[in-house]
């Protein structure tokens, strides 16, 4: 009965918001995003990270799947865990990552699970598990566990992705120029790939976050042949780590900072999808850039609570009905939370936003799962996940989650 009332509740809110959107109309004297500054290549990464006193802020990072040889310097700052599902020897390449990462970020602790050769969900699960007992600020799914690894089908795993997001620690995947993302949701997934032939544009509404191979070459990791991704690991965690996060739901600030500040770019030919670059300048000092939420745009340091009803996301016309709103999660969102962070949860959940609502005490916030929840039942996992949503001192995010 209180489910039911719920989703009539979500129906009636949409059709408002439609109503009021449409007497209001759109917001004004918008500005583009901010254009991208300069670009930061490996070679360049820890002196330019370095210059900006990036080391006070390091947080800890974990790898899973991954199995170096330490040294006897490295010792105090990496470590290699029992490895998980049998027997797994040192892998050079993953030596060689370990290595770059322990000498470009001082201070920084590195923990690595090493897995067995052909590993299940439930092993990848436990070594998950594992890496977050020690407090990572970013955790790495190597892509070919996770791949092929649908939401749904991998309890284990979409139980663990919970565990990450209750400890405030990100998951991050990153592919290759030719592989599909994984199944499995609540992960950052970023695509490295040649970008020199795409071109940059105003709008459009990006498919998947790309880092270009580019920017990886003539560093100590080399994108060449199938080691692009490996290479694209190394550069994303050595920035997600420094990033100058602190106060806020880490998880959140580190994916938005990523996913929503690049500039938008589009892939050669008719059809060619846009897709977000990731730029770590824009991502260090994202102060005047604009995004996007549900096709409207908002500032970087806007609130809900900030916002009157010109800034609403109204219901898209057509899709106001109680059967659709039974497919939604509806949510309520403090005053005081940060408007990105709602757009860094659409991107990480891959959910579609199908209303906000801005309000000075608590807002209106619902979403959609996307195709890549292919579970029996998306809803109640997502539900699940912004469940476990909260501030520093466990206060939460939404003042209520439902159904």
């Amino acid at each position: 009965m209180i489910q039911g009332t719920v989703k009539l509740a979500a129906a009636a809110i949409g059709l408002v918001t439609l109503v009021l959107a449409a007497c209001l109309g759109p917001s004004r004297g918008e500005p583009p995003t901010a254009p991208a500054g300069e670009s930061v290549s490996a070679a360049r990464l820890a002196g330019w990270l370095e210059g900006r006193g990036a080391g006070r802020w390091a947080k800890g990072i974990a790898l899973v799947g991954t199995h170096p040889m330490v040294t006897t310097a490295q010792a105090g700052r990496v470590r290699v865990l029992a490895p998980v599902g049998g027997r797994s020897e040192p892998a050079a390449a993953d030596s060689a990552l370990v290595t770059w990462l322990y000498g470009a970020l001082p201070r920084t602790t590195v923990v690595c699970v090493p897995l067995a050769a052909g590993s299940g969900a439930g092993d990848v699960a436990r070594a998950v598990r594992l890496a977050l007992s020690a407090d990572p600020a970013v955790i790495v799914l190597r892509a070919d566990l996770v791949l092929g690894a649908p939401a749904g089908e991998s309890p284990a795993l979409n139980e663990v992705l919970a565990d990450c997001w209750r400890a405030d620690s990100l998951a991050l995947t990153v592919i290759g120029p030719s592989e599909q993302p994984p199944s499995l949701i609540g992960v950052l997934t970023v695509r490295v790939a040649e970008t020199r032939e795409s071109r940059q544009v105003e709008g459009g509404e990006p498919v998947e976050l790309v880092l270009p191979r580019e920017r990886l070459e003539g560093g100590a990791l080399d994108p060449g042949g199938g080691n692009a991704a490996r290479a694209g690991t190394g550069y994303l965690l050595l920035s997600l780590a420094a990033m100058p996060v602190e106060g806020s739901p880490a998880l959140l600030e580190r994916a938005a900072r990523v996913g929503l500040t690049g500039p938008l770019r589009r892939w050669p030919g008719a059809g060619g999808s846009v897709f977000r670059e990731v730029d770590v300048p824009a991502a260090f000092d994202p102060g005047r850039t604009w995004f996007d939420l549900g096709g409207k745009r908002f500032k970087w340091e806007e609130r809900v609570g900030e916002l009157d009803l010109s800034r609403m996301v109204p219901t898209p016309k057509g899709r106001n009905t109680v059967p659709d709103n039974a497919r939604r999660v509806l949510t309520g969102p403090f005053g005081w939370v940060k408007v990105r962070w709602l757009a860094a949860v659409a991107l990480l959940a891959d959910a579609r936003v199908m209303l906000f609502a801005p309000s000075k005490s608590q807002g209106v916030f619902s979403l959609e799962p996307g195709p890549r929840h292919v579970g029996d039942d998306p809803i109640k996992f997502l539900r699940g996940l912004l469940g476990t949503l909260t501030q520093p001192g466990s206060s939460p995010i939404f003042n209520v989650v439902a159904p």
